[in-house]
């Protein structure tokens, strides 16, 4: 089943969509997995916290970009999961932590941070310090 983010709030105009863009996944996960459709648009957000069973597909021209603030990231990435099964990023779109609000040298969210997680795939376009790493702190690009 495809869960169309727009039908759970997310906007994709630039304001934060971090409710809409979490709805989605958990509505999909609670369904027993998907695909999570970003479709064209800028999403801000915080933290999104992956779940069992759920391919984030980012589609072309589609950023899901960073919300400024340290706070923001509770699990210090854009992407986070711990324990999961069958996840995925996806898509011709792009995962952005850049931002003119985080200070030179300063804290930067990571694009992914995957944790005691299995059968994961990556295929979206991370654009952040770090693309993803897993707890002991290996670090990966995107294939």
């Amino acid at each position: 089943m495809v869960y169309d983010v727009r039908r759970f709030g997310a906007g994709g105009e630039g304001k934060n969509d971090t409710a809409g863009l979490q709805a989605a996944i958990d509505a999909c996960t609670g369904a027993g997995g998907g695909v999570v459709h970003v479709p064209p648009g800028l999403y801000v957000a915080s933290t999104l916290f992956m779940k069992d069973n759920v391919t984030l597909h980012l589609a072309p021209n589609a950023t899901i970009k960073a919300v400024p603030g340290e706070e923001a990231y509770p699990e210090r990435a854009l992407i986070f999961a711990d324990g999961a099964e069958n996840i995925a990023v996806v898509g011709q779109g792009t995962l952005d932590g850049t931002s003119p609000a985080f200070p030179p040298g300063g804290f930067r969210p990571q694009a992914m941070r995957i944790y005691r997680s299995r059968h994961i795939r990556v295929g979206a376009h991370p654009r952040c310090a770090h693309e993803w790493a897993d707890r002991q702190g290996a670090r990966a690009v995107h294939h």
